[in-house]
């Protein structure tokens, strides 16, 4: 798949803001505005998160803000990766499953799951590099977090490593973590031993596992389809003139390699492009002052009738016609 723009979830999104008020953290408006502006939107571009992080961690003057965040986190703000998780049989399993849907989650890093003998480690690597300490921080601490309420308690990792340097004392840290803290190290990781691996899970339930894994496969597919296929659309809606080979170099692929994976998704760019003339056309026709020579030449048409063919084809109209019915 090629590489696009990555996102995540609003339901962690709207964890975040909603654990402002508890975290004494008053956000300016513009924090809010795109999903004002969005409000049919299941998953942020990461750019925005970036910018709500970044508003986040100004707000506050808590260097541990990060951490207290990730504490504050529950399953159901993970989306459906938090409740699969929940449904697992072990731990082993259920870091299998977040490794496996991590993406459902979020875009902004990867997850590894290595299995050694005595130690496992879970490393994560950030891809972000806004407030990489504080977003950092509070991933693991959400993990941990998760860790211990599935197992009841259970969960008592060995250690944490984080690659940053410590942005207080190094109890502080450990007293919220509840285990040793090593800053300064090779990975973004949190330590511990096979037995902890294999502790079961209070709320295991295979059935509900099963059924879950089946949504979130879905998901991912959905997800990969719509992403791709609305990175197109809002490419052509900045600029509807665009040729396809444009909007691959835009997507940093060759214009065969757009059509393919296009394709593999059930459209087409001759379709997208189509969708979006169509719905900016039908927008600027309801301005009864704009030219249709402008109209035209903004949506990359040779001429005005070239944009009246088209424009006959999708609706069965004309664009004048379409005007004055409007």
């Amino acid at each position: 798949m090629a590489q696009l723009s990555p996102s995540v979830s609003l339901h962690f999104l709207r964890s975040m803001l909603a654990a402002c008020p508890r975290l004494g953290i008053t956000l300016p408006a513009t924090a809010t505005a795109w999903m004002q502006q969005h409000p049919d939107a299941t998953r942020v571009p990461m750019e925005v998160q970036d910018r709500i992080w970044d508003e986040f961690c100004a707000a506050s003057d808590d260097p541990l803000i990060g951490l207290h965040l990730g504490q504050d986190t529950q399953p159901g703000n993970l989306d459906i990766v938090g409740l699969l998780l929940m449904s697992c049989n072990d731990l082993e399993e259920a870091l299998e499953m977040l490794v496996d849907y991590q993406q459902i989650i979020g875009e902004g890093g990867e997850f590894f799951l290595e299995r050694g003998n005595p130690v496992w480690h879970l490393r994560y690597e950030p891809h972000f590099h806004c407030r990489t300490r504080e977003r950092v921080e509070a991933v693991f601490a959400m993990l941990l977090q998760l860790g211990r309420w599935t197992s009841g308690g259970a969960f008592v990792p060995h250690c944490v490593h984080f690659q940053h340097r410590a942005a207080t004392d190094l109890a502080a840290y450990e007293q919220l973590l509840g285990c040793t803290a090593d800053f300064e190290a090779r990975n973004n990781e949190i330590c511990f031993t096979s037995e902890q691996a294999a502790l079961p899970l209070i709320q295991s339930n295979p059935a509900v596992t099963r059924h879950l894994r089946l949504l979130a496969d879905q998901m991912l597919a959905s997800m990969d389809s719509r992403t791709l296929a609305s990175q197109v659309q809002g490419l052509l809606q900045k600029n509807p003139a665009a040729t396809k080979d444009d909007i691959a170099d835009q997507l940093h692929m060759s214009g065969r390699h757009l059509n393919r994976l296009l394709a593999d998704d059930g459209t087409s760019f001759k379709l997208l492009q189509d969708t979006t003339r169509r719905q900016l056309a039908e927008k600027a026709l309801q301005q009864q002052d704009s030219r249709m020579a402008d109209i035209a030449e903004q949506l990359g048409f040779s001429d005005e009738s070239a944009f009246a063919k088209a424009f006959r084809r999708w609706t069965g109209q004309s664009p004048s016609q379409f005007r004055n019915e409007s």
